[in-house]
């Protein structure tokens, strides 16, 4: 480390992830500096419980032991804890530290951040800010004079110019490992990463920037205060490809099991596309996740395939509303609806997860409006034995700093949902995922003691996915009722459920990995290759909880295989009925 230089602690609040901390510790780390990332709890998609006192105490001695010169917080426009006692925390703890927030929120809001408690902002993308920053507390210069700060003169924002943006090329890998990470969770700190080292997934960013011009996103103000200061700049900014490669390759190297790519979108020219997918398989070959443009993938089958082919597991498609007017004339989003649900039912029958996304909750939102994309819902595919196959998310509304939805419908401002029709139609799309029925579904919708009181659709919808997921294998059980199957994993999910599947007949475990067993319970034990070379459509029973593993190795190998089960003790959580 650079002599006499400063120790910085980033702090990710809420963020597990943590993507731009990881990159700036990254950065600090290549360039001689010393640097450590804080996780103050975990992300969570569902309500997150409070910080626990206990938990407030090991930030505090972690940051005091610490005892960091600079103070790097990551936080987002969305309160995600109690500002005000957070900085008063850090005030005791590290008294002489200087204590600096960036990313969204604080770019689109520094005095609410400088109010609270931080000395500085770092507007905009912020690694050569921050460079600048320590070597600044090194030298004894003058912050002041840094690109992209902000601060409090009094009770005066004083903002200095947003440097130019830097060329995506010189990205260093994101910190990753125990050996600079901590965690604060469930009352303990340990120092582990939540990411690589308890889930074996390795975050990545393969790009800047969206190619899309949603409304409701902070993303296309923040491509405008560049654009104000510097002209013309891309929307959406690309690494090179070798460099994405070389980082999922040391991925690997480290014990990644799994990419997670938090582009908002993978979107390349057709000649790198098929390049760095074919790469990827030859070079990588881990499963991967990430954003899916549907209408850049939906352009040839050749696309699809290579993208198929190279390991993708898992993808999140963001429809937002399925109604035209709230998606064209309120959202900006001009993707049609055919082609999304085309591309959703295509990853369905490739056993590709799939996360549909859908924003509700707000007054420019009609009723007819709720019930078109209640009957967009209705179409998608719905898997009782593996609902993670194709699910769906319901957020509400929430008007972003920097987005452009709230200066072009100003009553979003001053009137609001009443919050039990909010939550009502957060439940009723949920259940429509699952209820297909017409008659049972609208007997539900006009009830007014459910609308009245929305909460009671959490337990209508656990009853309804518990008698379809009954339905569901009452019937597959009859059908396969004297036939011949495979089974397929031999663990915890296999002993539970064997017995559903008495009346079958059974032709062989199928295990890809190697096996000191020649059969078990009676059955010989397989490689795939070998029970599967003729393909001639024998059920596979996968005994796993994640099937979509074990289902896309068979389509791979054997794209015409149709007849594959997903058995184990299914559940269907969802954000707001977990």
């Amino acid at each position: 480390m650079t002599n006499n230089a400063p120790r910085t602690l980033f702090l990710a609040v809420r963020d597990h992830y943590a993507n731009g901390v990881r990159l700036l510790a990254s950065l600090l780390h290549e360039h001689g500096y010393e640097a450590d990332l804080l996780m103050f709890k975990e992300f969570s998609m569902a309500l997150p419980p409070p910080m626990t006192e206990k938990e407030w105490e090991l930030c505090e001695t972690a940051v005091r032991e610490y005892a960091p010169a600079l103070i790097g917080v990551s936080l987002t426009s969305i309160p995600v804890v109690d500002e005000p006692r957070f900085f008063a925390m850090l005030r005791r703890a590290a008294p002489g530290s200087l204590i600096v927030c960036g990313g969204f929120g604080p770019t689109f809001e520094p005095e609410r951040f400088l109010k609270a408690g931080a000395d500085y902002v770092v507007c905009g993308e912020g690694e050569g800010a921050m460079l600048d920053l320590v070597r600044a507390l090194a030298t004894g210069d003058d912050i002041r004079k840094i690109q992209n700060m902000a601060w409090l003169d009094g009770n005066d924002l004083q903002k200095n110019p947003l440097r130019p943006l830097e060329d995506l090329r010189n990205t260093p890998p994101f910190l990753s490992g125990d050996e600079h990470i901590m965690l604060i969770e469930n009352n303990e700190l340990r120092h582990v990463d939540p990411m690589l080292t308890q889930r074996g997934l390795y975050p990545i960013c393969s790009s800047r920037g969206c190619v899309g011009r949603c409304t409701y996103c902070s993303g296309g103000n923040w491509l405008s205060l560049y654009r104000q200061a510097h002209g013309h700049i891309k929307r959406y900014r690309v690494r090179p490809v070798e460099k994405v490669l070389e980082e999922c390759e040391q991925a690997k190297a480290k014990g990644a099991s799994y990419l997670l790519f938090l582009d908002e979108y993978f979107v390349r020219p057709e000649e790198e596309f098929f390049y760095f997918f074919r790469e990827y398989k030859r070079r990588v070959g881990l499963p991967f996740g990430l954003m899916v443009h549907t209408a850049f993938l939906d352009k040839s089958e050749e696309r699809f395939r290579a993208f198929f082919e190279a390991g993708i597991h898992d993808v999140e498609i963001g429809v937002q509303s399925a109604s035209r007017h709230v998606a064209h004339d309120i959202f900006h989003r001009k993707v049609s609806t055919e082609l999304q649900l085309r591309t959703i039912n295509r990853l369905h029958r490739h056993w590709v997860s799939s996360s549909v996304d859908f924003i509700t909750g707000h007054v420019l939102e009609s009723e007819q409006d709720l019930l078109d994309t209640a009957a967009f819902i209705k179409e998608l595919p719905f898997d009782p034995a593996w609902p993670a196959r194709t699910s769906i998310s319901v957020f509400n509304l929430s008007l972003l700093p920097g987005a452009p939805l709230g200066s072009l419908f100003p009553e979003l401002r001053t009137r609001s949902m009443p919050q039990k029709e909010k939550e009502f139609r957060q439940r009723i799309l949920d259940l429509r995922h699952i209820l297909k029925d017409d008659d049972e579904f609208f007997s539900i919708y006009a009830n007014k003691a459910l609308r009245a009181e929305p909460h009671l659709l959490g337990t209508v919808f656990r009853e309804t996915f518990a008698r379809l997921y009954a339905d569901f294998w009452r019937a597959t059980l009859r059908r396969l009722e004297g036939k011949e199957v495979f089974f397929w994993g031999a663990g915890h999910e296999y002993q539970m459920h064997k017995h559903w599947f008495r009346h079958t007949r059974p032709r062989a475990m199928l295990l890809d990995v190697p096996s000191p067993l020649h059969e078990i319970d009676g059955l010989p034990v397989m490689h795939p290759d070998e029970a599967l070379r003729d393909a001639d459509e024998t059920p596979i029973i996968m005994f796993t909880q994640t099937p979509g593993v074990i289902a896309t190795k068979v389509l791979r190998r054997y794209p015409g295989y149709t007849d594959l089960l997903s058995c184990h003790h299914a559940s269907y959580r969802t954000l707001f009925l977990a």
